[in-house]
Protein backbone atom coordinates (compact mmCIF):
# COMPACT_ATOMS: atom_id res chain seq x y z
CA UNK A 1 0.00 0.00 0.00
CA UNK A 2 1.19 3.55 -0.63
CA UNK A 3 2.36 5.90 2.09
CA UNK A 4 -0.51 7.32 4.09
CA UNK A 5 -1.34 11.03 3.86
CA UNK A 6 -2.46 10.90 7.51
CA UNK A 7 0.11 12.89 9.53
CA UNK A 8 1.71 11.35 12.63
CA UNK A 9 1.62 13.29 15.89
CA UNK A 10 5.35 14.11 15.61
CA UNK A 11 4.75 15.64 12.17
CA UNK A 12 1.83 17.67 13.48
CA UNK A 13 3.79 18.98 16.45
CA UNK A 14 6.38 20.30 13.99
CA UNK A 15 3.73 22.28 12.10
CA UNK A 16 2.52 24.44 15.00
CA UNK A 17 4.05 26.74 17.62
CA UNK A 18 1.31 25.84 20.11
CA UNK A 19 0.71 22.51 21.88
CA UNK A 20 -0.86 19.68 19.87
CA UNK A 21 -3.07 17.17 21.65
CA UNK A 22 -4.69 13.98 20.42
CA UNK A 23 -8.33 13.66 21.42
CA UNK A 24 -10.60 10.67 21.24
CA UNK A 25 -14.31 10.48 20.85
CA UNK A 26 -16.19 11.86 17.95
CA UNK A 27 -17.44 15.15 16.62
CA UNK A 28 -20.81 13.39 16.42
CA UNK A 29 -22.87 16.49 15.88
CA UNK A 30 -21.03 17.23 12.66
CA UNK A 31 -19.00 15.47 10.00
CA UNK A 32 -15.77 17.13 11.11
CA UNK A 33 -14.33 20.58 11.58
CA UNK A 34 -15.31 23.56 9.48
CA UNK A 35 -12.63 23.47 6.78
CA UNK A 36 -10.25 26.42 6.85
CA UNK A 37 -8.78 27.80 3.63
CA UNK A 38 -7.55 25.13 1.27
CA UNK A 39 -7.75 22.30 3.82
CA UNK A 40 -3.99 22.59 4.35
CA UNK A 41 -1.60 23.21 7.24
CA UNK A 42 -0.64 26.72 6.12
CA UNK A 43 -4.28 27.83 6.21
CA UNK A 44 -4.84 26.24 9.62
CA UNK A 45 -1.65 27.76 11.08
CA UNK A 46 -2.68 31.22 9.82
CA UNK A 47 -6.20 30.78 11.24
CA UNK A 48 -4.89 29.53 14.60
CA UNK A 49 -2.59 32.58 14.81
CA UNK A 50 -5.37 34.99 13.80
CA UNK A 51 -7.78 33.74 16.48
CA UNK A 52 -5.14 33.28 19.17
CA UNK A 53 -5.68 29.53 19.52
CA UNK A 54 -3.99 28.01 22.56
CA UNK A 55 -3.88 24.40 21.32
CA UNK A 56 -4.39 22.22 18.27
CA UNK A 57 -6.57 19.14 18.62
CA UNK A 58 -6.13 16.00 16.54
CA UNK A 59 -8.63 13.20 16.15
CA UNK A 60 -7.71 10.06 14.24
CA UNK A 61 -10.55 8.11 12.64
CA UNK A 62 -10.42 4.33 12.37
CA UNK A 63 -12.62 2.03 10.30
CA UNK A 64 -15.68 0.40 11.77
CA UNK A 65 -15.29 -3.23 10.73
CA UNK A 66 -19.03 -3.79 11.23
CA UNK A 67 -19.43 -1.75 8.04
CA UNK A 68 -17.52 -4.44 6.11
CA UNK A 69 -18.26 -7.83 7.67
CA UNK A 70 -21.58 -9.15 6.41
CA UNK A 71 -23.85 -10.59 9.10
CA UNK A 72 -26.53 -12.63 7.33
CA UNK A 73 -28.91 -12.03 10.24
CA UNK A 74 -28.96 -8.33 9.38
CA UNK A 75 -30.68 -8.95 6.05
CA UNK A 76 -33.90 -10.79 5.10
CA UNK A 77 -31.95 -12.97 2.67
CA UNK A 78 -34.79 -15.34 1.77
CA UNK A 79 -37.02 -12.34 0.96
CA UNK A 80 -34.29 -10.69 -1.10
CA UNK A 81 -32.92 -13.73 -2.92
CA UNK A 82 -35.58 -16.40 -2.44
CA UNK A 83 -35.24 -19.61 -0.49
CA UNK A 84 -33.73 -21.45 -3.44
CA UNK A 85 -30.74 -19.06 -3.50
CA UNK A 86 -30.23 -18.82 0.26
CA UNK A 87 -27.39 -21.39 0.42
CA UNK A 88 -25.63 -19.71 -2.49
CA UNK A 89 -25.77 -16.26 -0.87
CA UNK A 90 -24.68 -17.65 2.51
CA UNK A 91 -21.64 -19.20 0.82
CA UNK A 92 -20.90 -15.89 -0.91
CA UNK A 93 -21.16 -14.08 2.45
CA UNK A 94 -18.78 -16.58 4.07
CA UNK A 95 -16.31 -16.09 1.21
CA UNK A 96 -16.60 -12.29 1.48
CA UNK A 97 -16.04 -12.35 5.24
CA UNK A 98 -13.06 -14.73 4.88
CA UNK A 99 -11.50 -12.45 2.23
CA UNK A 100 -11.96 -9.42 4.45
CA UNK A 101 -10.49 -11.25 7.45
CA UNK A 102 -7.47 -12.21 5.32
CA UNK A 103 -7.06 -8.58 4.25
CA UNK A 104 -7.11 -7.43 7.89
CA UNK A 105 -4.55 -10.05 8.92
CA UNK A 106 -2.16 -9.54 6.00
CA UNK A 107 -2.57 -5.95 4.82
CA UNK A 108 -4.03 -3.75 7.54
CA UNK A 109 -1.76 -2.55 10.35
CA UNK A 110 -4.37 -0.67 12.36
CA UNK A 111 -3.64 2.72 10.85
CA UNK A 112 -6.12 5.58 10.76
CA UNK A 113 -8.24 6.12 7.66
CA UNK A 114 -8.87 9.78 8.44
CA UNK A 115 -7.71 12.62 10.61
CA UNK A 116 -9.25 15.89 11.79
CA UNK A 117 -6.81 18.59 12.86
CA UNK A 118 -8.51 21.62 14.36
CA UNK A 119 -8.64 24.48 16.81
CA UNK A 120 -11.68 25.57 18.74
CA UNK A 121 -12.91 29.09 18.17
CA UNK A 122 -16.08 30.37 19.83
CA UNK A 123 -17.25 26.80 20.44
CA UNK A 124 -16.78 25.59 16.86
CA UNK A 125 -13.96 23.38 15.55
CA UNK A 126 -12.12 24.92 12.59
CA UNK A 127 -9.42 23.03 10.78
CA UNK A 128 -8.68 20.44 8.18
CA UNK A 129 -9.68 16.89 7.40
CA UNK A 130 -7.48 14.32 5.68
CA UNK A 131 -8.53 10.89 4.41
CA UNK A 132 -6.40 8.02 3.22
CA UNK A 133 -8.42 7.27 0.08
CA UNK A 134 -6.13 4.40 -0.97
CA UNK A 135 -6.59 2.63 2.36
CA UNK A 136 -10.35 3.20 2.34
CA UNK A 137 -10.50 1.77 -1.18
CA UNK A 138 -8.37 -1.21 -0.11
CA UNK A 139 -11.08 -2.19 2.37
CA UNK A 140 -13.31 -2.89 -0.60
CA UNK A 141 -17.04 -2.71 -0.68
CA UNK A 142 -19.06 -2.24 2.48
CA UNK A 143 -21.49 -4.91 3.56
CA UNK A 144 -24.42 -2.99 2.09
CA UNK A 145 -22.57 -2.55 -1.20
CA UNK A 146 -21.83 -6.29 -1.23
CA UNK A 147 -25.49 -7.19 -0.72
CA UNK A 148 -26.57 -4.68 -3.38
CA UNK A 149 -24.06 -6.12 -5.86
CA UNK A 150 -25.36 -9.62 -5.16
CA UNK A 151 -28.95 -8.44 -5.69
CA UNK A 152 -28.00 -6.89 -9.02
CA UNK A 153 -26.12 -10.02 -10.08
CA UNK A 154 -29.11 -12.13 -9.08
CA UNK A 155 -31.44 -9.93 -11.17
CA UNK A 156 -29.10 -10.17 -14.19
CA UNK A 157 -29.23 -13.97 -14.02
CA UNK A 158 -33.05 -14.01 -14.19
Amino acid sequence: MSESPIPAMDELKGEFDIPVFEVTGDLEWMEGPVIVGNNDFDSLVAFADAVGAKAVLVQYDYPDFDDYFVDPDDYPLDDIFGEESEDMILDAIDDRNDEFEDFLEKEYDGEAVGCSVYVMYEGTPYGLFIEDDALIEAFGETRDEFILRKVLEDEEEE
